[in-house]
């Protein structure tokens, strides 16, 4: 983890907070041509969808606990990967950005 005598280095902690709900999204609209943020605020966003229209779904099939709970895990789990400066790659996340935006990412 790359530390200054400050505290932490300012880029892990915002490759960190895209995963926190809404905060991709100010991101996205602020940091567009930040290559070091790109792919977390990608996979920020893309979360924050899923876990909205699982939501949804797990209302109807009584589960939107669950969703929420794999939702805050696995926002966690790649914030911390995030901060930690280890690479992050999520093919189905890639797949899924793909899909929707209609750009390969090469």
């Amino acid at each position: 983890m790359s530390e200054s005598p400050e505290g932490p280095n300012k880029l892990a902690v915002r490759k960190a907070l895209c995963y926190v709900p809404f905060v991709s999204l100010v991101f996205f609209v602020i940091e567009k041509d930040n290559k070091d943020l790109e792919i977390h605020i990608r996979y920020g966003i893309l979360l924050f969808a899923f876990w909205v229209i699982g939501g949804l779904i797990g209302k109807i099939l009584d589960v939107s606990f669950l969703v929420f709970l794999l939702y805050i895990a696995w926002s966690w789990y790649l914030a911390f990967k995030a901060y930690s400066w280890e690479d992050i790659k999520v093919d189905f996340l890639d797949q899924a950005w793909e899909a929707i935006t209609g750009k390969n990412k090469k």
